[in-house]
Parts: structure tokens; C-alpha cells; sequence
């Protein structure tokens, strides 16, 4: 939870997002088109990034993970 004018740091694996939609996780990994994959996953989260790092040299990164986001609300 944030509130108002607050910020946080998210990061979670890439590989679970992509596991959770299998269909699109085909077509994504395929293509390498992963940042944008993620992306559009998270375009209509209330929020306002301020980093946006996918690191795809590390697609399994267990629990430190490959997506770090530092959002603002």
C-alpha cells in the first residue's frame, strides 16, 4: 500500500508473470519482446514509474527477481 504521494520499490520474477499467461508467454519469449510484455501487463496499475528495469539476461532470478520498479502515487 501507498498513499498518497508516497513511493515504493516492487520487484518480483519475470518468469512467474509469464507463467501465470502461458498463451502470451509463448508469443513473448518467441519474440524476446519481454519489456514490453511487462509493460502492458502493468499499464493500468494507479501508479507512476519511475524506474522501469527488466533484466532479461536473468530470466529465472528466483526470489531476487528480474523486474524492479520503483513506483509513485
Amino acid at each position: 500500500m501507498i498513499k498518497s504521494n508516497g513511493r515504493g520499490f516492487i520487484t518480483f520474477n519475470l518468469d512467474r508473470m509469464l507463467e501465470a499467461s502461458e498463451q502470451r508467454a509463448v508469443f513473448c519469449k518467441n519474440n524476446f519482446n519481454l519489456d514490453k510484455f511487462v509493460r502492458n501487463e502493468l499499464k493500468d496499475m494507479p501508479f507512476t514509474f519511475l524506474v522501469f528495469d527488466v533484466d532479461l539476461a536473468v530470466l529465472n532470478a528466483g526470489m531476487d527477481g528480474n523486474v524492479r520498479l520503483v513506483i509513485e502515487k
